[in-house]
C-alpha cells in the first residue's frame, strides 16, 4: 500500500506492516515519498509510479530496485518523470500515464537483450559508437569506442576510462581501441585506430605502444590495427587497415610484415585485414576487405587466395570478407559483405551461401558467435540473426527487440564470454549483452479482432437505423448483404502491443480465396470487390512480435443474397419455360431436317460432281495454255537477242532500254508460266511416299543454290533434321521454294542469317522451319501469303511471281500437313510446315 513514507505491505494474517526502505542510494529518494500508483506483475515484482522519479521496478524478494526515468539523450526513455497511473494489458505491456508526457509503453517481461548506452553519468560507457568488446579471464569487460578505452567491472558495475595523455608515455597511444587479445599471464594487447599496437600490464595499468616507423623495416606495418589473433603456439598476429598482416616476435619485439603485392599471386590478397582466425587444424586464415579469403602456409610464408567469381556459384559471395568462424561441428563459416558462406576447406569452395533471400536481415555480416546449441548469432547492418545450421533457418531480431540499433559495427565489436557464455554485440548506439540460452519468445497468444468494416471503401457506422451493422463488427457473428453491396473491406488487429509493428497476419475468405494471404502490420486490411452472390466465411489469424500465432483467430460469416432474377425459384421457372420451348423447337427442327435432307443430299452430290469436272477442266486448260505459251515466248526472246546483237550499234540508248524492258518482261512471263505449270502438276501428280532424310535433302538444295549465292555473306545455321514420310520430289520443291524465298528477301542485308531446323517434342507431327533476318512482313496480312499471285512486297523491290508459296501450301496440304508463317517488318520471317508422323 501507499503511505506518506513510501511503500509498506500488510500481512493480513498477523495485521503487521512491513515498510520497505527502497530509497537508499537514489538521487530521487525524496520523490519516493509521493508514490502515485503501484502495479504488481505476475512474478510478484512491484512497479511504482512516482511524482518526479519516474518508474521504479522493485523486487521485494531480492530487494533490488531499478529506475526508469527520462533521458534527454534517449528518445526511447520515459517522456516525463511524473507518473500518475498504470494499466497492464494481457500481453505483458505496462502502460504508464504521465503528467504532460502522455501514455508510455513499458514491457514487464525481462528484456531479450540488455542494452548499455552512454548516459549523463560517469558510471557508463563513454561513447555509444562501439568499436571492440573483450572480456578477460577475470570477467572485466574492455570496450573500445570512438574516443576512449573503457574498463567495466560487471561485479561492481563500475567503469574506468583510458585516454591518451601526450605528457605520459605510459598512457594508451590512442583511446579508439579496435581489437583486443589476452596472454596467459593476463597481459592485454590493444589494437588502436591510428595508435598502433598497445601492450597493457593490468597490474601497473601502464601501456607500451608499438607503431610504424619509416626507418625500421621490422616495425608495425600499419598504425590502424583492425584485428588481432593469438594462435595456438602463442604467436600474436596483427592485421592492419591498409598495410597487411604482422607477426610479432616477442623475443626481439619486432614484426614480420606480410603485405599485398599486386605482382605476386602468392602474397596476401588485400591490404586491409579484417579478421585473423586459426582453425582446429592450426591453419591460419586471413580475411581481407576486397582481397577475399587467404590461407597462410607457414613453411613457405605464402598465401593461397580464395576470391569471389560471379561466374562460379561455388566461389565466395563477395571479396569483402569481414569475419571467420569454425563451429562445433567443424564447419568453417565466412561472413562477407555479400552474405554468409559455408566454406569447404578440402574442396576450396562454398557449399552453401545464405543471403537476404534465404532469410538474413542484411547481406553485410559484421560478426559471428556460436552458442552452446550450435546456433550462430550473426550481426549485420540491419539487425541480429540467429541461424540454425541444421534447419538452415533464421530468426531475426531488431531494435524493437531491444537491440542498441539495427546497425552493428565493423572491427571486433562482438565477443563471447568464456566464463558465462554471454554474448556481447556493439554497434553505433551502444552495445547489447545477453545469454543466448535464455532468449525466449513471448508466449502470449494475442487475441485477434476485427476493428472496422467498410462498404465500397467507407466505414459502416453501427446502429442509427443502419440495417448492415447493429453492433460493433468485432461482436458481429454474421453479415447479410444484398447483391449490390458486394465490395467489402475488413480491418483487423492482433492485440499484442510489445512490438505491434512486428505482428503478422494471415487471412482468407473461404469460398473465394484459394489460400491464405500473409501480410505485415502495415497491411491490416482485406479488400474484396465485386463478390458474386453466395455464402462466405472470413477468417483472420494473427501473431505477436515473436511469431507466436493465434491459429483460431476470429471469423465472420458473410452472405450476399442474389437479385430476384437469380433466385432458385425464378431460375427453375425460367428453366421449365426454356425446356418447353426447346422441346417444341427441336420437334420443328427435326421435321425441317427430314424435309430438306434428301434435297440437300441431291444438291450436294450434283454440285460436287460439277465442281470436280470444272476443276479438272480448268487445270487442264491452264496447263495447256501455259504449255502453249512457252514456244512463242522462246521465239520472242530469241529474236530480241538477235535484234540486240545486230542492231545495237545503230540504236540509241532509249531504244536499247526499250529492248531490254521487253526482254525482262519476257523472262518474267516465262518464269510465271513455269510456276503455273509446276503449280498445276502438283495438283495432278501422283504421290510416291517414302522415307525422306530432310537433312540430306536440305544439304542438296543448299549446294545446288551455291552458284546463285556466290559473293554473298550468308551465315547458315542448319540443325539436325529428322527423317519423315513423304514424296521426295515434292518435299524438295517445298524446301527449294522456302530457301529461295529466304535468299531473296535477305539480299539487301550485308550479312544474311538463315536458320533451318525443326521444333522439338512434337508428338503427332514433325514441324520444320526456315528462318531469315530479311525484310519480313506485316502479320496483319499473314493469311494472304500462301494464296496464288499474292505478294506483300513491290516487284521493284523483290522479284517473284507469287506462286511459290502457294505451291508450298498445296504440297504440304497433300501430305496432310499445315503451312504458316510468322514475321515482322524489317525483322525477318519464319516459315513453318508440318508433316504427320507415320510410315510410308
Amino acid at each position: 500500500m501507499l503511505t506518506n513514507g513510501g511503500l509498506a505491505s500488510l500481512d493480513r494474517r498477523t495485521g503487521r506492516f512491513t515498510r520497505y526502505a527502497i530509497a537508499t542510494g537514489l538521487r530521487d529518494a525524496a520523490s519516493l515519498n509521493a508514490i502515485k500508483d503501484i502495479h504488481e506483475d505476475g512474478d510478484g515484482v512491484l512497479w511504482l509510479g512516482t511524482e518526479g522519479a519516474g518508474v521504479m521496478k522493485f523486487d521485494p524478494a531480492q530487494g533490488h530496485l531499478l529506475q526508469y526515468k527520462n533521458d534527454a539523450a534517449n528518445p526511447h526513455s520515459l517522456r516525463n518523470n511524473f507518473v500518475s497511473s498504470f494499466w497492464a494489458d494481457p500481453s505483458g505491456t505496462l502502460w504508464v500515464g504521465t503528467l504532460g508526457g502522455g501514455a508510455n509503453k513499458l514491457s514487464t517481461r525481462p528484456p531479450k537483450f540488455s542494452r548499455y548506452r552512454h548516459v549523463l553519468d560517469v558510471n557508463s560507457v563513454a561513447d555509444n559508437f562501439i568499436l571492440s568488446i573483450f572480456e578477460d579471464r577475470n570477467g572485466i569487460v574492455w570496450i573500445g569506442n570512438d574516443r576512449t578505452l573503457n574498463r567495466w567491472d560487471r561485479s561492481t558495475n563500475t567503469w574506468r576510462t583510458y585516454r591518451n595523455d601526450p605528457a605520459d608515455p605510459t598512457s594508451i597511444s590512442n583511446g579508439s581501441v579496435t581489437a583486443t587479445q589476452e596472454d596467459p599471464d593476463g597481459t592485454l594487447w590493444f589494437g588502436t585506430y591510428n595508435g598502433g599496437l598497445n601492450r597493457f600490464d593490468p597490474k601497473t595499468h601502464r601501456f607500451k605502444a608499438y607503431k610504424t616507423s619509416p626507418t625500421a623495416p621490422h616495425a608495425l606495418s600499419d598504425d590502424i590495427v583492425r584485428s588481432l589473433c593469438r594462435d595456438s603456439s602463442g604467436v600474436l598476429w596483427a592485421g592492419g587497415w591498409n598495410n597487411g598482416l604482422n607477426r610479432f616476435d616477442r623475443s626481439t619485439e619486432t614484426f614480420r610484415q606480410f603485405r599485398h603485392d599486386p605482382g605476386n599471386p602468392d602474397s596476401l590478397g588485400g591490404g586491409s585485414v579484417t579478421d585473423i582466425y586459426e582453425d582446429r587444424a592450426h591453419t591460419l586464415w586471413v580475411a581481407t576487405e576486397g582481397g577475399g579469403l587467404n590461407r597462410f602456409d607457414p613453411a613457405t610464408e605464402t598465401f593461397k587466395r580464395y576470391r569471389s567469381d560471379p561466374k562460379d556459384l561455388a566461389s565466395l559471395p563477395d571479396d569483402a570478407v569481414r569475419v571467420l568462424h569454425e563451429d562445433q561441428a567443424g564447419q568453417f563459416w565466412v561472413g562477407t559483405a555479400g552474405g554468409l558462406c559455408a566454406f569447404d576447406r578440402t574442396e576450396s569452395k562454398c557449399t552453401s551461401v545464405y543471403t537476404q533471400k534465404e532469410g538474413l536481415p542484411n547481406n553485410t555480416i559484421e560478426g559471428i558467435l556460436e552458442d552452446t546449441q550450435g546456433k550462430l548469432w550473426i550481426s549485420t547492418n540491419n539487425g541480429l540473426a540467429r541461424f540454425n545450421p541444421e534447419t538452415k533457418t533464421f530468426r531475426n531480431y531488431d531494435v524493437l527487440d531491444g537491440l542498441q540499433s539495427n546497425e552493428f559495427n565493423v572491427f571486433t565489436a562482438f565477443h563471447k564470454s568464456a566464463r558465462t557464455g554471454e554474448m556481447y554485440f556493439g554497434g553505433i548506439n551502444g552495445f547489447n549483452v545477453f545469454d543466448p540460452d535464455r532468449i525466449e519468445d513471448n508466449p502470449f497468444v494475442p487475441p485477434v479482432v476485427l476493428t472496422d468494416f467498410r462498404l465500397f471503401g467507407k466505414s459502416v457506422p453501427v446502429g442509427g437505423g443502419n440495417p448492415v451493422l447493429t453492433k460493433n463488427i468485432n461482436r458481429t457473428e454474421a453479415l447479410k448483404l444484398p447483391h449490390f453491396q458486394n465490395s467489402l473491406s475488413f480491418e483487423f488487429s492482433a492485440l499484442s502491443y510489445v512490438a505491434p509493428t512486428k505482428n503478422r497476419y494471415r487471412y482468407r475468405l473461404e469460398g473465394f480465396d484459394q489460400g491464405w494471404r500473409e501480410v505485415g502490420s502495415n497491411e491490416r486490411l482485406a479488400v474484396y470487390t465485386g463478390l458474386p452472390a453466395g455464402q462466405y466465411l472470413f477468417r483472420v489469424m494473427g501473431s505477436n512480435e515473436d511469431g507466436v500465432w493465434n491459429d483460431q483467430g476470429t471469423r465472420l460469416k458473410v452472405t450476399i443474397t442474389p437479385p430476384w432474377w437469380a433466385t432458385w425459384w425464378f431460375l427453375c421457372l425460367v428453366l421449365a419455360l426454356l425446356l418447353g420451348l426447346a422441346f417444341s423447337a427441336d420437334r420443328l427442327r427435326v421435321m425441317r431436317l427430314k424435309r430438306y435432307s434428301q434435297k440437300l443430299e441431291r444438291d450436294v452430290a450434283e454440285r460436287t460432281a460439277e465442281l470436280a469436272a470444272k476443276n479438272k477442266e480448268l487445270e487442264a486448260f491452264s496447263y495447256s495454255v501455259s504449255h502453249d505459251l512457252r514456244t512463242p515466248l522462246r521465239h520472242i526472246d530469241g529474236y530480241l537477242t538477235l535484234l540486240k546483237e545486230s542492231a545495237a550499234p545503230t540504236l540509241d540508248q532509249d531504244n536499247l532500254r526499250h529492248i531490254e524492258t521487253i526482254a525482262s518482261a519476257t523472262r518474267r512471263m516465262s518464269m510465271l508460266i513455269d510456276d503455273l505449270l509446276s503449280f498445276s502438276r502438283m495438283g495432278r501428280q501422283e504421290m510416291s511416299k517414302t522415307e525422306v532424310d530432310l537433312g540430306a535433302l536440305v544439304a542438296e538444295v543448299v549446294q545446288e543454290m551455291a552458284p546463285e549465292t556466290a559473293g554473298r555473306d550468308i551465315d547458315w545455321h542448319i540443325a539436325e533434321l529428322p527423317v519423315v514420310t513423304g514424296d521426295r520430289a515434292m518435299l524438295r520443291m517445298v524446301l527449294v521454294n522456302l530457301i529461295s524465298n529466304a535468299l531473296k528477301f535477305t539480299q539487301k542485308r550485308e550479312r544474311a542469317e538463315i536458320t533451318i531446323g525443326s521444333l522439338p517434342d512434337q508428338a503427332a507431327e514433325t514441324v520444320v522451319f526456315v528462318r531469315d533476318n530479311g525484310a519480313g512482313f506485316d502479320m496483319r496480312y499473314h493469311d494472304k501469303l500462301f494464296g496464288v499471285f499474292q505478294r506483300l512486297h513491290r516487284m521493284e523491290d523483290f522479284q517473284g511471281t507469287g506462286i511459290g508459296l502457294a505451291n508450298v501450301f498445296r504440297i504440304v496440304a497433300r501430305h496432310g500437313g499445315r503451312a504458316w508463317a510468322e514475321g515482322a517488318i524489317d525483322f525477318g520471317a519464319t516459315f513453318y510446315f508440318s508433316l504427320p508422323k507415320g510410315k510410308a
